[in-house]
């Protein structure tokens, strides 16, 4: 939802109803193109996060819409996102904690594999030479 100020009064109206889009970034300011002029705001006012990082690419959501970008640094759970129409700087600590959780739920899947694998090959094994055996 936008809110204008003009001369005669505010005007509310969805921004899909303005055609918003984003044109530039500039630290934590955002250019919006509107079918009713340029507006400057704050990321956060667009509701601007990040929702994915695979590898070095991230995905950015805001209320304008979903783009991509390449992450080119991160530290102390803040991303630097290099994007299109600009670089942002973006918390991405939840992200890296749900990366860390699946990380780690995998290093306990790791012995038990193994396990399961070695005792796969000892029954294997085990038919094999009772196979052997009564065929002597």
């Amino acid at each position: 939802m936008a809110t204008i100020q003009t001369d005669i009064g505010v005007i509310q109206t969805n921004l899909s109803s303005i055609n918003a889009s984003i044109t530039s970034i500039n630290g934590n300011m955002a250019t919006v193109q509107t079918d009713i002029g340029i507006v400057q705001t704050d990321l956060s006012s667009i509701d601007t996060r990040v929702t994915s990082i695979e590898g070095d690419m991230a995905t950015v959501q805001t209320t304008l819409g979903t783009m991509s970008g390449k992450v080119t640094d991160i530290e102390g759970g803040i991303a630097t996102i290099q994007t299109a129409v600009g670089t942002l700087q973006a918390d991405v600590s939840h992200i890296m904690a749900d990366t860390e959780t699946a990380a780690s739920r995998s290093s306990y899947m790791l012995p038990i594999l193994i396990v399961a694998g070695i005792g796969a090959v000892a029954a294997i094994i085990a038919v094999i030479m009772r196979t052997i055996k009564a065929g002597a």
